[in-house]
């Protein structure tokens, strides 16, 4: 991979404490002595990539003291920031994704959506290529895997929806089962339905999924704090004071294939996770596979 240039924004890890962190003056002197700022490099020397770690000296708790309107100026600082640097895009920290609700901002906000997709499409076709699957089991409350679903159907292995809300996924299964000939069924979430020969993929992003996956199940588990997937990406992450879970990995390996697939195209914008075409994350996890990427994560696979 060619050096890519990149920059990340999140907050404090912990709230600060203090006199000065009361809400009358944090909306007072937040603009002035806790506007984001640039803190150091992030160097991925095993991707050839760098970037800028770009945070907000407070904690979520310290925003949440704040007016919504002096929350929604701070967090538009961290842009003002990334744009002063000249960079294409800002990938953000997941837990953030609520807040940065800035649909007509003027830099691109990555999440790191399409890349977790991506990285489960990459599991799943290596999964099938070398083991003898006999059904995958997507477990997830979001809403927006449909176009994961249709590609997952796409194996000629019959797909499973796991929800704790199962309904709202059923006109979905019914025109992929009916108009498309493909062989998806939805139900409640239940690792105890869980048997020798399954491929299951857990997307939660709000960490509700948890369970242990019996012996003879390949699981892949996609959760925000979902860690130990690219050993050698999240320690070079540690090194540098950036925490190695999927919630940061996920926005900065987006953005940096991003840029890639950027440069690769002469310069057509990277993937925007505000306005993406359907199945979008298939040009991602194609483009990671050239480079060699998927071998960084897919242990489990193998």
């Amino acid at each position: 991979m060619s050096e890519l240039e990149f920059a990340f924004f999140n907050l404090m890890e912990n709230d600060k404490r203090g006199l000065v962190y009361q809400k009358y003056l944090l909306d007072r002197l937040a603009p002035f002595f806790f506007a984001p700022r640039v803190t150091r490099l992030i160097d991925l020397p095993v991707i050839n990539a760098r970037g800028y770690h770009v945070v907000m000296p407070l904690g979520q708790g310290n925003l949440d003291k704040m007016e919504p309107e002096r929350q929604t100026q701070m967090l538009f600082k961290s842009i003002e920031v990334t744009r002063d640097f000249n960079l294409p895009a800002l990938a953000v920290d997941r837990r953030l994704k609520s807040r940065f609700a800035l649909s007509e901002a003027a830099l691109q906000v990555v999440f790191g959506d399409h890349f977790i997709k991506a990285l489960a499409a990459a599991y799943i076709k290596r999964s099938l290529s070398r083991h003898d699957i006999k059904r995958i089991v997507v477990a997830t409350d979001n809403e927006d895997l449909i176009d994961f679903m249709e590609y997952a159907s796409q194996f000629d292995v019959p797909v499973s929806l796991q929800s704790y809300q199962p309904a709202r996924y059923e006109p979905a299964a019914y025109q992929m089962m009916y108009q498309n000939g493909r062989i998806v069924s939805t139900s409640m979430f239940n690792p105890q339905s869980w048997s020798k020969g399954d491929l299951v993929v857990v997307f939660d992003p709000q960490d509700r999924f948890t369970a242990i996956s019996p012996r003879d199940v390949f699981c892949l588990q996609l959760g925000n704090s979902s860690r130990n997937l690219a050993p050698l990406l999240e320690r070079s992450l540690e090194s540098d004071g950036v925490e190695a879970e999927l919630h940061n990995l996920a926005p900065i390996m987006e953005l940096c294939l991003g840029t890639h697939c950027q440069r690769q195209d002469g310069g057509a914008p990277p993937h925007d996770c505000r306005n993406v075409q359907p199945a979008a994350f298939i040009s991602l996890e194609e483009s990671a596979r050239l480079l060699g990427l998927w071998d960084l994560f897919l242990d489990k696979a193998k």
